[in-house]
């Protein structure tokens, strides 16, 4: 669900049905992620607009800007999402196109920790309750 562009809106209604079942506002998580040529706040009202509380929250600029030196301000953040009706159910550390990797050589180990620990210490004061290191879609066969 991308924001409105031009005359066409997204409106989700109460349910979406899909081949073998129905899919219910409450159980999509939206990400910023996509969102990431707009602000922060048009995220968020479009995850409200479209009646979708939960999100996976993706740590890249313009919208959080994650490193291993400096803090988020995890309460002003938790705020910003709460004015919207909005959780973070999950926090994508990511590494894939990042200088931070999980398997870094060691002159680059200590900098890669220091990021995935700031990842870290966010989602614990977001009380988020997964931490990914990456985005990953994930298909469940029951649903095609």
């Amino acid at each position: 669900f991308s924001p409105n562009r031009g005359k066409k809106e997204i409106i989700m209604e109460k349910e979406l049905t899909v081949s073998g079942g129905v899919i219910h506002p409450g159980q999509i998580a939206g990400i910023n992620k996509h969102y990431r040529k707009y602000s922060f706040r048009t995220f968020l009202q479009a995850q409200q607009r479209l009646g979708i509380e939960k999100i996976e929250l993706w740590c890249g600029t313009p919208h959080v800007f994650l490193d291993g030196r400096t803090a988020v301000d995890a309460v002003g953040l938790k705020k910003e999402m709460g004015a919207y009706g909005v959780s973070a159910i999950a926090l994508t550390c990511p590494s894939m196109s990042y200088q931070y990797q999980y398997s870094a050589l060691p002159e680059h180990r200590e900098q890669s920790l220091a990021y995935f620990s700031q990842g870290l210490k966010l989602a614990c004061e977001l009380e988020c309750p997964i931490m990914t290191l990456n985005i990953f879609y994930v298909i469940i066969q029951s649903f095609f």
